[in-house]
């Protein structure tokens, strides 16, 4: 079954990754995150950005005088049956969120171009002590990795450039 409209739900963050792909990204100030890692403001780690998560993006490329011109880049169809989707993080130009039981995808920031899906099995691993209320726990990346929360309560890292398991508690 093929829900209709899911690739819009992706709109909003291929916008994002179209204006923080702008020239000028390169020249603003790097903000540093808790762990002291620089994330300069083409990059968004993690659901708040930051380490203390402001939400803030420190990109000048976006003015009021130009954002009538922004559209839309390319788009994405999640494929199968979709119930929900994790906000994205972007780095270096990629893509990544998760969908239905944990999938996470990394993407092309660009082109859209799908790079990878990683399948953590999560009906499997949780066999009959799935609840289908636990929803998604969303993703972050750094230190050249994807860290996720399944579906079904682990807490996982699969490097970020070639989605291989990296490890899973």
């Amino acid at each position: 079954m093929k829900v209709r409209g899911t690739s819009l739900k992706l709109i909003g963050a291929v916008i994002w990754t179209f204006a923080a792909a702008l020239p000028s990204a390169n020249v603003l100030a790097e903000h540093a995150v808790a762990d002291g890692t620089a994330v300069n403001g083409a990059d968004w780690p993690g659901y708040g950005r930051t380490g203390d998560n402001n939400h803030f993006s420190p990109l000048k490329s976006i003015t009021s005088s130009n954002v009538s011109r922004l559209g839309l880049a390319w788009w994405f169809d999640i494929p199968g049956f979709v119930l929900a989707t994790s906000t994205p993080v972007a780095v270096d130009g990629r893509l990544y969120f998760t969908t239905g039981y944990s999938v996470v995808r990394a993407l092309d920031g660009a082109t859209g171009r799908l790079l990878w899906t990683y399948d953590p099995h999560v009906p499997e691993v949780a066999g009959h002590k799935m609840r289908a209320g636990w929803g998604l726990r969303g993703i972050a990346a750094g230190n050249g990795r994807i860290y996720l929360g399944t579906h079904d309560g682990r807490l996982m890292a699969v490097d970020s450039q070639t989605e291989t398991f990296v490890w899973s508690v």
